[in-house]
């Protein structure tokens, strides 16, 4: 997905992702930041439940190829969860959820 953003989109997120790596990962897991501007930054030591079930989420989709997650068949929530798209003449997904998106 993130081929489709193209390259200076590409590199925010690949920034991004190294800041991560480098100002939240403890030995532990990972952490927030009580203060942004301070350096080094003071961990508020703290895993977050949303960073594992949405931020890591979002950069595996990114990270990943087109097909994993087809976004002309599927919508994704603020959670990260993706969604069928139904159009009124019935496309067939494949997969048969309550929770659904209706266009």
């Amino acid at each position: 997905m993130l081929l489709a953003l193209g390259c200076k989109q590409h590199s925010v997120v690949c920034n991004n992702v190294q800041a991560i790596e480098r100002w939240c990962r403890t030995e532990d897991g990972f952490t927030g930041i009580k203060d942004v501007y301070s350096v080094p930054p003071q961990h508020d030591d703290v895993q977050q439940s949303f960073f594992l079930a949405e931020t890591l989420k979002y950069l595996y989709l990114l990270f990943s190829a087109d097909d994993v997650v087809p976004l002309d068949r599927w919508v994704l929530n603020t959670e990260a969860h993706p969604l069928p798209i139904l159009r009124t003449s019935a496309v067939d997904t494949g997969v048969r959820s309550p929770a659904v998106a209706v266009v």
